[in-house]
């Protein structure tokens, strides 16, 4: 399994100390570089909202076994926003909240599986709080709109 963290240039610093705890010297990295990486990979980003670009960038450089972790998103709707981004890519995404005392991930049940033992490395407390749909309701996509919003695109 590969492992990036991707990040603007004011955040790298907060990067190299997240590259540390993961025991992984030079994953931080840029789509490009991600894109040449052995597959599965795990992405984690600290994208700000004001640099969608990149992460829509990111998402078209990853496939289904890849896992992006979403460390930066602070609204409800930028979390559904993003996911619905992997989703339709077929990328599994986890949204993270980082915090001295714990991890609180939110995203699918898989990409937690995946990526449970790395969280750990950044902290032993992980709380999951569940599918982000699970917690938020669906964005109505023209497929969900289609089948009386169950239908998912097809992986």
């Amino acid at each position: 399994m590969s492992i990036s963290i991707i990040a603007p240039k004011p955040l790298l610093r907060l990067c190299k100390c997240l590259e540390t705890k993961l025991d992984r010297p030079n994953a931080v990295s840029t789509p490009h570089h991600v894109s040449c990486q052995e597959k599965p990979r795990v992405v984690f980003t600290f994208i700000p909202p004001s640099s969608e670009n990149l992460m829509d960038e990111l998402v078209a450089t990853l496939g289904p076994l890849d896992v992006l972790v979403d460390c930066f998103s602070d609204k409800p709707e930028e979390v559904a926003r993003r996911s619905k981004i992997c989703t339709e890519n077929c990328t599994q995404y986890l949204s993270l909240a980082i915090s001295a005392d714990m991890v609180v991930a939110e995203g699918s049940r898989t990409a937690y599986e995946e990526t449970k033992n790395l969280l750990r490395k950044i902290n032993k407390g992980i709380l999951y709080t569940g599918d982000i749909y699970d917690v938020r309701p669906p964005l109505q996509t023209p497929r969900r709109a289609a089948t009386g919003g169950t239908a998912d695109p097809p992986c």
